[in-house]
């Protein structure tokens, strides 16, 4: 096969060095007698390259919005923030980021700069934070206790952005009474999930969606509290 290759490469390179032979470009005589160049022939032919939209319908529209709420329940239970703004419609982009922080505390939450120098205390601590948060893997306590150390701020609120997805379960995530009218749509999106030491809760949410950009986006406000 690779020999093959090989002899048909050397023949397109035999032809193209033919080609380049002589300056003159190639011309083709027309029925009429005249000619013409066959770069002139060949760009006159070329045929339109303008973008095609792509059709939408009712089955394209339920199968975006159904892909717009996994993608969702994936950001979710993974704590990414950036997804979970991707998602949102452009009027609750920041609020949503917003809400999303709240939960990510600052660095000096775990103690004080001095106290982070206290190698008794690091070494201490991430056995201690799995101990409070059992579902949180001991790398993940020790990262965030080694960015503590080192008084690495975004470090430290990355390993906490992936506690907090190791605490959090989606437990049921269900869409239903989806109805698409034009540009937007509304659905029921049933959602059970448990966070940490906590009951598993149940939500119900009418959740309004619109296009945005050739996108379907969910425009349902984030939580203020």
């Amino acid at each position: 096969m690779k020999a093959a290759m090989a002899s048909t490469l050397a023949t397109v390179a035999a032809v193209a060095l033919v080609g380049c032979q002589d300056n003159q470009p190639l011309r083709r005589i027309a029925a009429d007698g005249s000619s013409t160049s066959a770069a002139t022939s060949s760009s006159s032919a070329a045929p339109s390259t303008s973008p095609v939209k792509p059709v939408r319908t009712p089955e394209t529209d339920e199968a975006a919005i159904r892909a717009l709420f996994e993608r969702e329940r994936q950001a979710n239970e993974n704590y990414d923030i950036d997804a979970l703004v991707d998602v949102s419609c452009a009027q609750y982009k920041d609020a949503t980021r917003a809400a999303m922080m709240k939960a990510v505390q600052p660095m000096s939450a775990m103690g004080t700069a001095q106290e982070a120098q206290n190698l008794d205390t690091v070494q201490r601590v991430p056995a201690l934070l799995q101990q409070k948060h059992p579902k949180m893997s001991i790398e993940t306590a020790k990262a965030m206790v080694e960015a503590w150390h080192r008084q690495d701020e975004a470090a430290y609120q990355a390993a906490q952005r992936k506690m907090l997805a190791e605490l959090t379960v989606v437990q049921d995530w269900r869409v239903e009474n989806l109805k698409i009218t034009g540009d937007t749509a509304t659905a029921d999106l049933i959602s059970t999930t448990a966070f940490d030491q906590y009951p598993p809760q149940t939500q119900t949410n009418h959740i309004p969606l619109l296009i945005e950009n050739g996108a379907w986006k969910d425009c349902f406000p984030p939580p203020q509290g």
